[in-house]
């Protein structure tokens, strides 16, 4: 797991449906309000379901130039192109702020 990305990465055709599929539509920024539920977000590793709630994932902040009830969500996802190497996937920080690791 890559511990110095502040973002979990992958390829743009698996993460490009994921983003869209958490309810983010096509980008990884979106207004929101409480009426947007984000669903959890599970990883296999080692035969193993890890689950992440969306404040694993997302952030969700209020700017003054926002209406009232109205804050900016933000998906911590970052498509990647081709490395040259095969598909790489980065879990980053959001992943590892969810589970304890040690080395």
């Amino acid at each position: 797991l890559d511990t110095g990305s502040s973002l979990m990465m992958g390829p743009q055709k698996d993460v490009g449906p994921l983003i869209t599929m958490l309810g983010f539509g096509h980008d990884t920024q979106m207004n929101c309000t409480d009426a947007n539920k984000f669903p959890k977000l599970s990883f296999m590793v080692g035969g193993k379901q890890l689950e992440m709630e969306p404040e694993d994932y997302m952030d969700r902040s209020h700017s003054h130039n926002q209406k009232k009830g109205v804050d900016l969500c933000w998906a911590h996802f970052m498509p990647i192109g081709d490395t040259g190497r095969g598909p790489i996937f980065v879990l980053g920080m959001p992943f590892l702020r969810a589970f304890y690791t040690v080395y």
